[in-house]
């Protein structure tokens, strides 16, 4: 799964991150689905946050060029 999330884009987690914050919000589902789906959408959230800091590296180096 961690291989497979490895090579999803930004846009892809964000989606599906979306996905989860509305299944959470719908109020459907039981303690343990919405623990474990809360639990997938943190780790959704930090994969994005390392898209973001590759991407500021790069917008970085090209406005900074060496």
């Amino acid at each position: 799964s961690d291989k497979q999330q490895e090579q999803q884009s930004y846009e892809d987690l964000l989606g599906k991150l979306n996905d989860g914050i509305k299944s959470l919000e719908s109020g459907e589902l039981t303690l343990d689905q919405s623990i474990a789906l809360y639990k997938q959408c943190m780790e959704m959230i930090a994969k994005c946050n390392e898209f973001l800091d590759k991407a500021e590296i790069v917008i970085s180096d090209i406005s900074n060029p060496s």
